[in-house]
C-alpha cells in the first residue's frame, strides 16, 4: 500500500493539463504542518504502509520537505516525490540521500512547447534536475503525459531519456476532458514506443483507457485498497484525490478512521460514483514495483554498454 501525501496544492507552473488550479473550490495556498506529516508518517509505519508519494502541487515549495523525507526514511518507507523541476535541482543537494525515485514531469521533449503547455519557462530547468538526479544518485523517471498532442512526439522524448540515462513512464491524462481521448490507430502508435526497455507502461491502464476508461456500472478501481490519499489540510480524502467526495479531518488519528463506517462506505462504492466515470487514474490499480523497474533498466544499461563494446571491438 502506498500513502498519496499532498503537501501543498500550491504550484509554480500553471500547466493546460492540470486541474488542480484551475479548480476553484481547491485552496491553493494551505501547506501541510510539519507536525501533522510526522505524526501521520508514524500512523502509516504502524499501519503497514511501506511507500510515501509526496506530491501536489510542487512538492518542492514545501520548506520542511527535506525533514519530512528524512523522518519518512528514517522509517524505513520508500520516499517517491513529484515535481515540474522548476526548482527541485537547486534543492536536490540537501535532499538526494532521503529520496528512492523522483518523478520529473515533462509536457514535451521541445523547449517551446513544453514551456508553452507548462505556462512557464521550465523546459532547461526540468532537463538540469533529471541531471542532477543522475550526479546525486537519485532514481529518476521522467513523467510523460499522454495527450492527443504530445503523442506526435514520442521518437523524441525516447531520444531524451535515452540521452539522459532515465526511465521514461507513459501516462494517460485524465480529469481534462478537452484534451483526452485516442484513436484505435493512436493506441497502437503508444504501444508500439511503450515497448521499448526504458519506458515504464501500464498493460491494464493502457486497456482500462481504450475502453473509455473507468465503467461505474462495472468498476475496474480498487483504490482503496492501494491509497491513502492525505490533504495539505490534513484530512483524509475519499475514496480519492481525483474524487474526493469527502474529507474526513485527522486529527492525529489516522490509524482510527479506517474501522469507520463512512470509509467502508466509500470502499463500497470506489468506481461507481459519478466522478469515477472514465477515470484513468494510476491509483486505480496496484501500484507499480519501481524496483522491479530499476532492475529493469540496469539490464538494458549493460545491454548497451555490452553493444558499445563491441562497436569498439569491430570497429576501434
Amino acid at each position: 500500500m502506498i500513502c498519496h501525501y499532498y503537501l501543498t496544492y500550491d504550484c509554480n507552473c500553471r500547466c493546460e493539463y492540470c486541474p488542480t488550479w484551475q479548480d476553484a473550490s481547491i485552496e491553493q495556498q494551505i501547506y501541510a504542518s510539519e507536525k501533522d506529516v510526522i505524526q501521520n508518517i508514524k500512523d502509516l509505519h504502524n499501519l503497514g504502509v511501506k511507500k510515501i508519494f509526496f506530491t501536489g502541487g510542487e512538492p518542492f515549495l514545501y520548506e520542511s520537505l527535506a525533514d519530512v523525507c528524512r523522518f519518512a526514511k528514517s522509517l524505513d518507507f520508500e520516499v517517491l516525490l513529484s515535481t515540474n523541476g522548476l526548482i527541485s535541482s537547486k534543492k536536490l543537494p540537501s535532499l538526494a540521500k532521503y529520496i528512492d525515485n523522483l518523478f520529473v514531469s515533462l509536457a514535451y521533449p521541445v523547449r517551446e512547447e513544453h514551456d508553452r503547455a507548462k505556462g512557464q519557462e521550465c523546459f532547461q530547468e526540468t532537463l538540469d534536475t533529471v541531471s542532477a538526479c543522475l550526479h546525486f544518485g537519485v532514481n529518476v523517471v521522467i513523467d510523460y503525459l499522454l495527450t492527443r498532442d504530445s503523442v506526435r512526439f514520442l521518437p523524441e522524448v525516447i531520444d531524451l531519456a535515452t540521452e539522459k540515462k532515465a526511465m521514461l513512464r507513459f501516462n494517460f491524462v485524465h480529469h481534462c476532458f478537452e484534451i483526452e481521448g485516442f484513436e484505435d490507430i493512436t493506441f497502437e502508435y503508444i504501444k508500439r514506443y511503450a515497448n521499448h526497455p526504458l519506458v515504464i507502461f501500464d498493460e491494464r491502464l493502457f486497456s482500462l483507457a481504450r475502453k473509455g476508461g473507468n465503467d461505474i456500472s462495472s468498476p475496474s478501481c480498487n483504490v482503496l485498497s492501494n491509497v491513502i490519499t492525505i490533504s495539505p489540510d490534513n484530512n483524509l480524502l475519499l475514496p480519492c484525490f481525483w474524487a474526493r467526495e469527502s474529507s474526513i479531518p485527522i486529527n492525529g488519528k489516522l490509524t482510527d478512521l479506517f474501522t469507520t463506517e463512512i470509509f467502508k462506505s466509500y470502499k463500497s462504492l470506489q468506481g461507481k460514483l459519478s466522478s469515477c466515470k472514465g477515470c484513468v487514474a494510476g491509483e486505480i490499480f496496484e501500484d507499480l514495483d519501481f524496483k522491479s523497474v530499476l532492475v529493469k533498466k540496469n539490464l538494458y544499461k549493460k545491454f548497451s554498454n555490452f553493444l558499445r563494446e563491441i562497436k569498439m571491438l569491430l570497429f576501434g
